[in-house]
Parts: C-alpha cells; structure tokens; sequence
C-alpha cells in the first residue's frame, strides 16, 4: 500500500505528463495548471528546497522577471497585466517541479508523455479524415496542398505553426525510444508511435518542423551508435539512416506536389524585394508565407528597436509599435495583415531593449548548455528544437509556447540537478 507521499508523487507526474500532452488545448490545459497548482499548494510540505534551488527558479522565470522590471514601459496596464499573466506558468513550473526534484523521473515522463500525445495525434488525425472527409479527398487528389497543414490543425481548434514544435519534439523523443527498444513487440509499438508523429508532421507540413525533426533525429542516432558500435559500423548505418530519411521525402513530395513548389519557389521567391513587398503583385497570394515576409518584419523590427535600444517599448506596445512602424514606412502588406515580429530575439529587443536580446539568447540556450554538461541527448535536442524553431517564430509570447518550455526546460534542470547530485555523492565516497 502507497503512503501519502507515493501518492502525491504519482499524482503529480500524472499532472505534469497531462499538461504536456494537451498543450495544444489551451482551455483544458490550463484547468490541469491550476489543479496542478493547487493540487501542490495542498502538499507544500512534500517539497523540498534547498536554497540552492532559488537561482534555477528566478532564471528559469526570467521572462516574467522581465515583465515585473519593464513593467512601467506599458502605456496599457491592462494588457501589460495580461502579458505578465501569460509568465506566471514559468514561475509555477519552476517552483512545483523543482521542489519535487528528488521524486521526478526525466525520462519516465517522457516515455508517458509521447504515448498519450502519440494516441491523442491518431485520434486527431483520424477525426480530421472521418469529419473532414471532404477535404481529404481534396488533397489526395493533389488540389489546395498549401492549406491541408493549416486546415488539419483548425479542425482542433489551433495554428499549424504554433504546435508543429511539439510534434518534432515527439517524433525525435520516439526516434530516442526505438533505437533502445529490445522487445520485438516494444519495437512494433515504437514503430507504430513513430509512424503517428511522422505522419502528423508532413500533414502539418511547416518548414522549420520537418527541418528540426531531421536534426534533431540524426542527433539521436549518432549519440547511440557512436556509444556501441566501432566507426566503420556507424559510417554503414548512417548511409542506411540517411537513405530512409531521404526516401521518406522523395515519396512525401511525390505525393504532395506543393512540398516541391514550397520548400523551394514560395520559400525563396522575391528575395530582392526585402522591405518592398508592395512591390509586388497580390503578395497575399504570392509572398505569405515567404522567407522575403520575415525578412521584412525582421528589418523593420530592427531598426524600430534601435530607436529606444536601451528600455524598449514595453509589452503592451511591442507589436503595436511593430505595427505603426510598418504604416509609418508605407508598407502597406504589413500593416493590413499586423504581423508579429516571428523572431523572439528581435521580440524581445523591441519590447525590453539590449537586455532583452541577452536575455533571450541566455534563456533559450540553457537547456542546451545543461544538456551538455548531463549529458542528456533529449534535452539538447529539446534545446535545438526550440532556440531554432524561435529565429523564425516567437513561442515565448504564445501560451503553448511558454508551457512547452517551462515544463520542459523545469524537468530538464530536474534531471541536471539529479545528474550533478549523483557525481557529487560519488566524488565524496
């Protein structure tokens, strides 16, 4: 029989595997954070806190701890009040997950989380193909490919680039699973979860996720194979590994003509028209998705944050400021359509100024350079995926973004934590 501290640790990785499994459920998901909170607020007395564990909680908070300093940069307080609020998940991650970082389990929670996001993925999918049978009749026949990403994530409710993050991740944690599978059933069922998040990423079909997970996945498998087998091995099953990467993309954008057209004409179309999208002919149609459209809110973002380099302009008129700088400089495209900044450096400089670029940088390298010193090829993968996923997008002023790296980054340092304890205990036996 469990006594009450078993309890609560069960309990409790229940509540943590379940939010990183719905985060793509944003109401449902933040009831479970605050279950999660109050659920821990009750057993304070099972945590522990060295006082050591005070500078990974501010720094794993800093975010938030920006959003209190700057605080009187925002001309609305109402929606400086809203951006601090989206932060107070990091401070309660940090603080109920590293309180309990002796009972915490990494990999265990990974290895819980990738089956219920595997099977919530099928489910999704599934649903996507009996409700919206129409539409998928449409894209086997090769008609509108261009939306099937987008249309796929509206059918639950969300924005094909805000989760396409998550399901990298899932694929290369389930690349990690398989290759140290031994079980011959294990193995089918590992295929089987690999296959769900594989499928669900060329659906999905955003660029930055499937260049991610390819990283990300060969990252994975060189740290196993460079560990057990001799190097003339490693070089034979790498041609192997590389061929089925490849062959899976020759028969994706075989089968879907618009990866060909995306993944190279759309994608780099009009590059010489960086500033000047007006330039051209219904950039709706043409440039939407372009590299050339980042880089133009890149420019601009840019060169307004350089006008109040040292505080910036404060979270609640960050991407209003962004926005009259485009009306300002006639860019008309930009202005209608309001883009946000996409890149979190550069979100960051304009709202908080030079600090806010060290901020960003430091913050978003940490669990790379944690990963490093534990050793911990998920989390440096975890860390790769999400620094590179941000020069292209800002996740850390989105609610998915913010709790997919806090739960994650809190139970990495869990991990480093554990891992630093262990090398402690043995130096000193």
């Amino acid at each position: 029989m469990m006594n009450s501290k078993e309890n609560y640790n069960k309990i409790n990785t229940a509540f943590i595997v379940l939010i990183a499994s719905t985060i793509a459920f944003r109401s449902f998901c933040t009831l479970l954070i605050i279950l999660f909170t109050v659920y821990n607020l009750l057993h304070f007395k099972y945590l522990n806190w060295p006082k050591s564990l005070l500078k990974y909680v501010l720094f794993l908070s800093l975010p938030l701890v920006f959003e209190i300093l700057f605080f009187g940069n925002n001309s609305n307080l109402a929606l400086g009040f809203k951006s601090l609020e989206k932060y107070t998940s990091l401070l309660i991650f940090s603080i109920f997950v590293l309180g309990n970082y002796k009972q915490l389990s990494f990999f265990k929670i990974l290895n819980q989380y990738r089956y219920l996001f595997s099977v919530i993925l099928a489910v999704l999918l599934l649903r996507f193909v009996i409700v919206d049978h129409h539409l998928v009749q449409k894209y086997i026949h090769g008609i509108h490919m261009a939306e099937m990403g987008y249309k796929f994530a509206e059918s639950f409710g969300n924005h094909a680039p805000a989760i396409n993050m998550h399901v990298a991740f899932l694929l290369v944690t389930n690349v990690y699973f398989l290759l140290r599978e031994k079980s011959l059933k294990l193995i089918s069922i590992n295929v089987l979860l690999l296959l769900i998040s594989l499928v669900s990423i060329l659906v999905l079909n955003t660029r930055i996720a499937l260049a991610v997970a390819i990283i990300g996945s060969i990252i994975v498998f060189f740290e196993y194979f460079t560990q057990r087998l001799k190097t003339w091995k490693i070089v034979k099953l790498s041609v192997y590994f590389v061929a089925i990467i490849f062959g899976i993309l020759f028969i994706s954008f075989k089968s879907n003509p618009y990866m060909k057209e995306k993944y190279s004409s759309v994608t780099f179309a009009y590059m010489d028209k960086i500033g000047k999208l007006d330039e051209i002919e219904n950039p709706e149609v043409v440039v939407f998705n372009a590299f050339v459209t980042r880089l133009s809110i890149w420019k601009s973002s840019y060169e307004l944050a350089l006008e109040k380099p040292w505080i910036g302009y404060g979270s609640s008129d960050g991407k209003k400021e962004v926005v009259n700088y485009f009306k300002k400089t006639n860019q008309h495209f930009l202005t209608k359509y309001e883009f946000p900044v996409h890149n979190q450096i550069l979100d960051f400089f304009v709202k908080f100024g030079f600090l806010g670029v060290v901020m960003a940088i430091t913050y978003m390298l940490f669990p790379i350079v944690i990963s490093l010193k534990s050793k911990n090829v998920i989390l440096f993968c975890f860390g790769m995926i999400f620094f590179i996923s941000n020069l292209f997008d800002d996740f850390l002023i989105r609610f998915d973004g913010i709790v997919f790296f806090g739960i994650w980054i809190s139970l990495g340092t869990v991990y480093y934590l554990q891992n630093k304890s262990l090398k402690s205990s043995i130096n000193l036996s």
